[in-house]
């Protein structure tokens, strides 16, 4: 006997099985998070590119830095 979930999502795309197991997430929940994992690897490289260039542009601090210590 199916239990009320398994007959529910049975031959739908939204069944945990078909999207790689976990929730039954709505569509909109699905495209939400995915949307703000596109948004966060953006800032990630953003904040990555800002500190390449921070520490390009104080070498000699840096390494009169490590000189001292």
């Amino acid at each position: 006997m199916k239990s009320e979930v398994a007959e529910r999502f049975e031959g739908s795309r939204d069944h945990p099985r078909e999207r790689g197991g976990g929730h039954p997430w709505p569509d909109e929940v699905t495209e939400l998070l995915d949307h703000l994992a596109v948004e966060l690897a953006i800032e990630y490289v953003r904040l990555m590119e800002q500190a390449a260039e921070s520490e390009r542009a104080t070498p000699d601090r840096t390494a009169e830095e490590r000189s001292k210590r």
